[in-house]
């Protein structure tokens, strides 16, 4: 495994993480609820980009 793929591998690891804690924040944490619809609305977008990215990543890894 070359350099630019243990960065990309890592970078993805650690999205995923991100996105995880995100996921449990949105669909589980009562205090979602408590924001402004504006905060959720942008919390939601930011999991979409988020997994979007990821997904390129992954497919920037598949594709080496």
């Amino acid at each position: 495994m070359n350099d630019w793929h243990k960065n990309i591998t890592l970078e993805a690891e650690k999205l995923k993480s991100s996105l995880d804690s995100l996921e449990i924040f949105i669909w589980h944490d009562p205090m979602f609820a408590t924001l402004t619809p504006k905060h959720r609305k942008l919390l939601q977008l930011q999991h979409t980009v988020m997994s979007q990215y990821l997904e390129i990543l992954h497919k920037r890894l598949i594709n080496e």
